[in-house]
């Protein structure tokens, strides 16, 4: 965040459950955490409210400890052949005349 240094900002953020959630956030300013925020939730999304001393430039960190994984790098080779194999099939039924 930017603003004038020595005034009060405010934050207001939404952050969908589906994505990253946490009970409580881990909310840092410039490496200091803040430990008196609101959070409310509809289910779907949760929203952080906090108020906070503007330095020139301030940095905000929210962190959880659930987030969207990744797509498991191990299941790539055995997707990949899962889905060439028919086509191996295919192709080997052709060449050799199977109907």
């Amino acid at each position: 965040m930017t603003g004038q240094s020595g005034t009060v900002g405010y934050c207001n953020i939404t952050i969908p459950n589906d994505l990253l959630s946490d009970n409580p956030w881990t909310i840092t300013i410039d490496d200091v955490p803040k430990a008196d925020y609101t959070k409310t939730d509809n289910g779907t999304q949760a929203f952080i409210y906090f108020t906070y001393t503007q330095a020139s430039i301030s940095y905000i960190i929210i962190e959880g400890t659930w987030v969207v994984p990744e797509f498991p790098s191990f299941l790539i080779l055995p997707l990949f052949m899962i889905a060439t194999l028919p086509v191996v099939i295919a192709y080997r039924r052709k060449r050799i005349g199977i109907k």
